[in-house]
């Protein structure tokens, strides 16, 4: 287990760094990722799609995000993530806190999903705070 804990540390790493090539070499080319938020219909992804997600974080956060994980439980071909995401945008301090599970085969990531771990926040932070009212009546 501290071997696959090493390992899904240096995808992770590669990730909260922006070591984008690095941490999709760690995916494999059939990588499904599912991402829970503000809608109640979640965000489905392709490896081939992760360049502009992940560009798309820093471009909401304009030079202030920093991010950071938890491995929080592991088995042999799963764990659980815990990425946090701090940033300010005009003079607002955001934390944005998403719980992972990630499935790997063969050492590569195969499937990824995605929750927001306080939707009030993140819809907060991502500002859909529309989307989030609407969804929740």
């Amino acid at each position: 287990m501290r071997k696959q804990r090493d390992h899904i540390g240096r995808i992770f790493d590669a990730l909260v760094h922006g070591r984008v090539e690095e941490f999709l070499a760690a995916c494999d080319e059939g990588l499904i990722v599912t991402a829970h938020g503000s809608s109640p219909v979640p965000t489905r992804l392709t490896k081939g799609d992760l360049p502009d997600w992940i560009g798309s974080w820093r471009a909401l956060t304009p030079t202030s995000l920093r991010s950071s994980f938890e491995i929080a439980g592991l088995t042999k071909d799963t764990a659980s993530v815990l990425l946090r995401h701090s940033f300010g945008r005009n003079g607002v301090e955001y934390l944005l806190e998403m719980a992972n599970v990630v499935t790997l085969r063969d050492g590569l990531v195969v499937e990824w999903s995605s929750y927001p771990v306080d939707l009030a926040e993140y819809s907060r932070a991502w500002r859909t705070w529309d989307t989030f009212l609407l969804a929740s009546a």
